[in-house]
């Protein structure tokens, strides 16, 4: 690997476009369609007021936490939980299970496909539609401590970008 020389490095960065640091919001479709539980169809509505979406998986060993999120619910936001379909269809013993402690659920890629998200577990925190944050959940009292920032206008960052020293 060589090394540009100067007159190099200015000509490179002469002709570099700089990357926006502000992204721009990611609106969500006005609905998310898929499957509850059982198998029959649902549809959940994200676009009014605020929601918390928990993206998890049966075969996840921290997701069960997040299912009982999805029970519980956390004021201020309304909370859905999100999950792929199995393979075998509804319904399915391993999802009954998982999903036994109650609250809302929609099942397929739908949701997935909504918000950008590839794998669980993810969340995400949505205001009218828009995606405000988003992050990998460590349990559930990180996942309550980034509701509790944004809902009250700080929300927290999971990395800290440091820049150099001068």
């Amino acid at each position: 690997m060589r090394r540009l020389d100067p007159d190099e490095a200015a000509a490179v960065i002469a002709g570099a476009t700089p990357i926006p640091s502000a992204r721009p919001p990611r609106v969500l479709r006005a609905s998310i369609a898929g499957r509850d539980p059982s198998g029959s169809p649902v549809e959940c509505a994200l676009t009014e007021g605020r929601w918390l979406v928990i993206f998890s998986s049966t075969t996840c060993d921290g997701c069960s936490q997040l299912a009982g999120l999805v029970a519980d619910g956390t004021p201020g936001v309304a909370v859905l939980g999100a999950m792929r379909e199995p393979e075998s269809g509804l319904p399915d013993d391993a999802v009954s299970a998982f999903t036994a402690m109650g609250g809302r659920w929609v099942l397929g890629d739908a949701p997935f496909a909504a918000l950008g998200v590839h794998a669980a577990p993810f969340f995400c925190v949505l205001e009218h539609g828009t995606v405000v944050l988003e992050g990998i959940p460590l349990g559930r009292a990180h996942v309550e401590a980034h509701v509790a920032g944004t809902l009250s206008g700080r929300p927290l960052p999971d990395a800290v970008w440091l820049t150099p020293d001068p």
